[in-house]
């Protein structure tokens, strides 16, 4: 039986047959302030680096460097927000929908009513947050980080 890894925006996902599942979760946060309002952060990763591949029974080494961070968007510099849609396009749909599921279900949002959840076709994710009388968007933050990645022994990986 084939496994592949996958990383896909700060996400480590498995695959293994027709199903997938986030073995290391991406960096996308909701959290709900005392006041009873949400924050939600999400911070994309782009990697960079050749193409490269890794075929062993002993360990290989995999080395990251960051190189740079940017901040997006803030919905605190540029004035009010109350709601969004992020669009994620993915070959594991069913690994983000799970993840983004569990993730808004954690922070006490209801599907159908404070958010909504889906599959893009067969390659893409859509969450939207919705406010409610009394769950609402505080404030959105929106950044990315650039991670050049190499393999050991002077390869390179793309990823």
């Amino acid at each position: 039986m084939d496994q592949v890894f996958r990383y896909e925006n700060g996400a480590l996902i498995l695959a293994q047959d027709n199903k997938s599942l986030m073995r290391q979760v991406p960096s996308f946060n909701m959290q709900k302030t005392k006041e009873g309002n949400y924050t939600v952060s999400i911070q994309a990763i782009e990697m960079k680096g050749k193409a490269d591949s890794v075929s062993s029974n002993t360990d290989a080494s995999l080395r990251l460097t960051g190189i740079s961070a940017e901040k997006l968007y803030d919905s605190n510099e540029t004035g009010e927000i109350d709601n969004f849609t992020c669009a994620i396009i993915t070959n594991y749909p069913d690994a983000w929908v799970s993840y983004l599921n569990e993730t808004a279900g954690n922070a006490e949002l209801e599907y159908d009513t404070d958010y909504e959840l889906g599959k893009m076709g067969s390659d893409g994710v859509y969450f939207s947050f919705h406010p409610t009388g009394s769950k609402n968007l505080d404030r959105l933050y929106i950044s990315k980080s650039v991670i050049q990645a190499e393999l050991g022994a002077g390869g390179s990986l793309n990823i």
